[in-house]
């Protein structure tokens, strides 16, 4: 940006963040040529924020750690992750395993898992929508209220989505 790094003041957040991603590459390449170095940009330098890539989800154990494996081929490595809450946001097909392995294992695990974007339902606005989705779940994820599996935030349908489901008809 304009201001050098040193003078902005991002303060600490309350939490630890790890953004994982599936596919090779930069977290967030695939927003606009604008979007995504911005938002990767602020990322690091809250300097909260750990970006992994290449992970496959293995499995959430009984203590509520999550099993991941990072790379391919011969430079695979197994990562245990110990945290407090798992939000997925899988990609563009609805895969809801691991948070129904979660309900399945009738501990308070549940509690924990979110799944959000398009791996809790699958549409064409995907990225838009995970973005919403996590950044409202993320304001409200210490609220009683918040049930994993019974949420669904997001905003109201807007114009652009509005009008890309008009223009779906004439297709």
């Amino acid at each position: 940006g304009l201001i050098p790094d040193n003078r902005i003041n991002i303060p600490k957040g309350k939490r630890e963040i790890i953004l994982m991603q599936r596919k090779k590459g930069k977290l967030g390449a695939g927003l606009g040529k604008t979007t995504g170095w911005i938002h990767r940009s602020t990322l690091v330098r809250s300097g909260a924020v750990e970006m992994i890539t290449e992970v496959s989800y293995d499995m959430i154990d009984d203590n509520g750690h999550l099993h991941i494996t990072v790379g391919s081929d011969d430079k695979k490595k197994n990562r245990v992750l110990e945290v407090d809450n798992i939000i997925l946001c899988a990609g563009q097909i609805s895969k809801r395993d691991l948070e129904q392995a979660a309900i399945d294992s009738g501990s308070d695990l549940a509690e924990k898992v979110f799944t959000i974007g398009g791996a809790y339902e699958a549409s064409e606005l995907d990225a838009k929508r995970a973005i919403d989705m996590g950044t409202r779940l993320a304001l409200k994820i210490d609220d009683d209220s918040v049930v994993p599996g019974e949420h669904k935030f997001q905003a109201d349908v807007g114009a652009e989505e509005k009008l890309f489901n008009a223009m779906k008809k004439f297709m």
